[in-house]
């Protein structure tokens, strides 16, 4: 071996020896900062993910809260319960207003609450959608629609939507006999 050819050799060797040492500090030196970037760039999906199930969970709590309004209307209005110094359909509406203020504790603004009733002649009338007798409470033995609902401003758009909900609950019943 030519002297000139050990010398490359060796040179070489010591390349090699060197560079997983300087490749490693090459590495530690790139990943400064990179747990900063990664956060930056996935925390805008998780908040979102955050206020998405935050205002989903407000939508359905209002929900719940408009057919139990609608569910307690029902029962009274079945009954044909009125206090005398009051009309019936002013005593039903305050009841609606009443259980919407309990369960949702002052979020639901009762300006922005429309109680629609609709009487029907029969069960199975109200439930083939036919035309109703009148727009009132019903008489007895009637089928009454009570359909309480509620026009919500969402925080933003769900799935693309505007950011305006209508929210309704809805239940039918038959009156008793009075």
């Amino acid at each position: 071996m030519t002297k000139n050819l050990k010398h490359q050799l060796r040179l070489s060797f010591l390349h090699v020896k060197r560079y997983p040492i300087l490749k490693s500090k090459l590495l530690t030196l790139k990943e400064e900062g990179t747990s900063i970037i990664e956060f930056a760039l996935v925390a805008p999906f998780y908040i979102l993910v955050i206020f998405a199930a935050f205002q989903v969970g407000l939508v359905m709590f209002v929900q719940n809260a408009l057919e139990a309004a609608a569910r307690e209307a029902s029962r009274y209005g079945i009954t044909a319960q009125q206090d005398a110094s009051i009309p019936r359909e002013t005593a039903i509406k305050n009841k609606v207003l009443s259980v919407l203020n309990t369960y949702t504790q002052g979020i639901v603004n009762p300006l922005n609450v429309v109680i629609t009733v609709k009487a029907y002649p029969n069960l199975p009338s109200l439930e083939a959608d036919g035309t109703p007798v009148s727009n009132t409470f019903g008489v007895s033995g009637q089928a009454v629609r009570y359909e309480v609902s509620y026009t919500w401003n969402t925080l933003f758009p769900i799935f693309g939507t505007s950011s305006t909900l209508v929210l309704k609950g809805i239940t039918p019943v038959v009156n008793e006999s009075y």
